[in-house]
């Protein structure tokens, strides 16, 4: 399990803050009361990639206090306020009726987080996950005692704008945010064992399918009766096996084109001693359709994981492409490339 540690950023960062921050709150007694939570237990396992943007991905409610579990803060009204990520930067509002805003982690991509906590010995936590320095300030001294008070974490689905990291599993233990009312630093949180699977999507062809040979038949020439004349088509499959993660399958047949066909879907026949002449095969799809050469084709889209296995068929036939055929071997090969995501 890769874990990333950013060592000694939460003491610059707090020092930075303070330094900015009007003073007018003053921590009366107690200090900081610092958050964590330790997800290892329930580590999400999820392929972010294929939840869309605003996705709730995980909540947990069972946040612990590390340190002091009380103080008294006095503030005017007047002061800033709000939340202030470490490392991260705000998103947007939660979605779902939840409070706060949405944070986003900038060693983990995809993935966002949000606070609730609701009201506590008559203060308003909510509005003070929102982002620094919007969120509203009490006025008086209000003392707040911690014990079997804790905040619930929402992990959401966030844009990742950089694009996702490599498929593995990133794990995340660190500082995530402060409450600052005024200059006084109420509440830090942070996380730990905190883990994103990124997975790719991954596909087998199966054995049978990876050296085909497709018999086109022996047809006397007088069976082609003149331009683009055609046999029966003869079904062949392409079998894909073992797919994970796949959400689109696409297909792609690589192979010399007949330049006497201005289009390009007829593959040359090979040139040998004694072959045939004027013929050219095509590929169809199980429908009938034309596909066409060296070009990309989407062949299956759905549902992430709805389906591990795959059978892609199509069909094979012989044309007339000259108006004369000479008869003769007439052998023609493709490339098959399949891609999937």
């Amino acid at each position: 399990m890769k874990k990333i540690i950013a060592s000694g950023v939460p003491l610059l960062l707090a020092g930075g803050y303070c330094a900015s921050l009007s003073a007018a709150c003053q921590m009366v007694s107690g200090k900081t009361i610092e958050f964590s939570v330790n997800v290892s237990q329930a580590s999400i396992n999820l392929d972010v990639s294929d939840l869309p943007i605003g996705s709730l991905l995980y909540s947990y409610g069972g946040m612990i206090i590390t340190n002091n579990e009380r103080w008294e803060i006095a503030c005017s009204g007047s002061e800033p306020g709000g939340f202030q990520s470490i490392g991260g930067s705000r998103v947007g509002p939660a979605g779902d009726s939840k409070p706060g805003d949405i944070y986003s982690i900038d060693r983990l991509p995809g993935i966002g987080y949000s606070f609730q906590m609701g009201e506590q010995d008559g203060i308003n936590f909510d509005p003070l996950f929102t982002a620094w320095p919007s969120a509203p300030v009490f006025s008086g001294q209000r003392a707040f005692q911690a014990e079997n008070k804790k905040p619930t974490i929402y992990f959401w689905r966030i844009a990742d704008n950089g694009g996702l990291p490599p498929p593995g599993e990133y794990c995340l233990n660190d500082y995530l945010g402060d409450i600052y009312l005024g200059g006084v630093q109420a509440m830090r949180f942070s996380v730990s064992g905190l883990c994103i699977q990124v997975k790719s999507p991954t596909c087998k062809i199966t054995d049978d399918s990876k050296n085909i040979n497709v018999f086109l038949g022996r047809h006397n020439k007088t069976a082609f009766t003149g331009l683009n004349s055609t046999t029966a088509p003869v079904p062949f499959n392409i079998n894909l096996t073992n797919c994970e993660n796949v959400g689109s399958v696409f297909m792609q047949f690589n192979a010399t084109v007949d330049s006497a066909v201005a289009a390009n879907e007829v593959i040359k026949i090979d040139d040998q001693p004694e072959g045939a002449s004027g013929l050219g095969v095509q590929i169809l799809s199980a429908g009938g359709s034309l596909v066409p050469l060296n070009q990309v084709s989407q062949v299956w889209s759905g549902k992430k994981g709805s389906q591990t296995n795959y059978r892609l068929s199509y069909q094979a036939r012989y044309i007339q492409t000259q108006p004369a055929v000479t008869a003769g071997e007439a052998n023609a090969s493709a490339t098959f490339v399949v891609t999937y995501n």
